[in-house]
């Protein structure tokens, strides 16, 4: 092989790697999403199926609720709004905080996940 020919071939597998690590960077972030999004709906139908349940709401209820989640999801995609601003209103009116983050280290470390009622104060 001359040394065109081997550049050549060279360039053509380095271009092929880079091919490869593109498409699968697109695949990642394709799986990344689609398993947001089946979270976002399992959670969804979760929370429907017990207002239902225990609430008693009927049809008319979970299909506004629905429509209502669906928008302020959407308005967040949009960066009009974020999950931290929602997270801070619920905290500061309602005393409830979320995050997953922090309630599974604290179970890492007691094996018993932390209230999430009453989170007035700052938390650190």
């Amino acid at each position: 092989m001359t040394k065109k020919s081997n550049a050549a071939v060279i360039k053509k597998q380095a271009l092929q790697e880079k091919l490869f690590a593109v498409e699968l960077q697109r695949k990642l972030n394709e799986a990344y999403e689609d398993g947001n999004r089946d979270g976002f709906y399992n959670c969804l139908t979760i929370i429907l199926w017990e207002l239902r349940n225990v609430y008693d709401f009927g049809e008319k209820r979970l299909t506004r609720l629905v429509e209502k989640v669906i928008d302020l999801s959407d308005s967040m995609d949009r960066g009009l709004i974020s999950v931290e601003d929602v997270k801070n209103q619920l905290r500061e009116e309602c005393g409830i905080l979320l995050d997953w983050r922090r309630a599974k280290t604290e179970y890492d470390k007691t094996g018993v996940y932390p209230d999430w009622k009453g989170q007035h104060e700052t938390q650190s």
